[in-house]
């Protein structure tokens, strides 16, 4: 942490609130989570732990069944940040709203536009996208504009998690296995990520 008290003392809130959601999720009140999470929300937050409240209470608006809240707290937070892997989680979290909802058209858009945060941020990888692009691909052909994204956004991934050699991109399903065996095995640790 930088030596701004201000936001030390932001960052341990925050870190008590989200145990506290935790803990109300584990027995399953959402309401309750909801409300902690509004309270917090209703203080002056930086966009990047504001963006992450969000994303805590779209997570648990989708429990609740309010996918039209879920989706604009989603739209919001990712509008805070720049290409971050929490940005990344929010736009991976739409495309599943988007399946859910059989919006099958708009789950591929914001599965595609979550490779391009990929690309564009620093040090994470993309397999959980890379797999959604897959499960839709077949219902819905890719673009070569597309298919191109993916070949990039594996060979990214391939790169930043270390695997030997170079990705194989004419075969995704294979580059795309390996990528998802290596994130189980090597979970992201990130702190405050939505």
């Amino acid at each position: 942490m930088d030596d701004n008290p201000e936001l030390e003392a932001l960052l341990t809130t925050w870190w008590y609130v989200q145990r506290k959601i935790v803990s109300l999720m584990s027995a399953k009140d959402y309401g309750a989570a909801v409300s902690e999470i509004e309270i917090f929300l209703s203080i002056e937050l930086p966009p990047e732990i504001r963006s992450s409240a969000l994303g805590y209470r779209s997570m648990l608006k989708e429990k609740l069944g309010d996918y039209a809240t879920a989706r604009s707290d989603l739209l919001i937070a990712r509008s805070l940040v720049g290409p971050t892997y929490g940005r990344y989680v929010d736009e991976l979290w739409l495309a599943s709203l988007c399946e859910k909802e059989n919006s099958i058209d708009e789950a591929m858009a914001w599965y595609l536009t979550a490779l391009q945060t990929c690309l564009d941020g620093e040090g994470f990888s993309c397999g959980a996208v890379l797999k959604g692009v897959l499960s839709l691909y077949e219902r819905k052909s890719l673009a070569v504009a597309d298919r191109e994204l993916c070949a990039a956004a594996a060979a990214h991934s391939w790169t930043v998690l270390g695997l030997p050699g170079q990705a194989d991109t004419t075969d995704l399903v294979s580059v795309v296995s390996a990528i998802r065996d290596r994130e189980s095995r090597n979970p992201r640790k990130d702190d405050g990520a939505n």
